[in-house]
């Protein structure tokens, strides 16, 4: 009796619930005025990411289609057990960062949630999560306060960081 390959229901049912959590996000931020790309309006940024969602869950819901598994149980080692943890340490930075936002500023409440996080994710090593943190407070920084002039509660590096840039 040969082996049939089978998809793996769980990733299915993952990817078609994202792919469903994707089209109703674009469809809420299709409502929205789009602008420009000069001017863009309150629209612009969530269409791109709705429109980027839709595609990455499309190779999502692919890639599962494709994948198929044997019926025949595959030998491997022990997974590690996932820690409860972690979890409720990514639960605990998500709830920390408004209130850390209000208190420290932009800056330095996105660098230390997100290396928080980061190091709760096990990194190589913890040089890589700092670099990471530091990378992706500034990006999203000169992305949001300084190109698109999103107004973010400023604490003294936010401020500093600012004034040096938009003189």
């Amino acid at each position: 009796m040969g082996q049939k390959p089978i998809i793996d229901r769980n990733e299915l049912i993952t990817a078609l619930s994202i792919a469903v959590l994707a089209v109703v996000y674009l469809i809420a931020a299709v409502r929205l005025p789009i602008g420009t790309a000069a001017n863009p309006g309150p629209g612009f940024i969530p269409i791109v990411v709705g429109l980027l969602l839709v595609i990455c869950t499309g190779i999502l819901l692919a890639r599962s289609l494709s994948r198929k598994k044997w019926t025949a149980p595959e030998p491997a080692g022990t997974p590690e057990p996932t820690s409860n943890l972690r979890v409720f340490g990514i639960i605990f930075g998500t709830l920390a960062y408004p209130f850390a936002l209000e208190w420290i500023g932009f800056l330095a409440s996105t660098w230390a949630v997100t290396f928080f996080m980061l190091l709760l994710l096990k990194p190589k090593n913890w040089t890589s999560a700092l670099v990471l943190a530091v990378f992706l407070s500034l990006s999203s920084f000169g992305v949001f306060s300084i190109l698109l002039g999103v107004s973010f509660p400023f604490g003294f590096l936010d401020e500093l960081i600012y004034r040096i840039t938009t003189r």
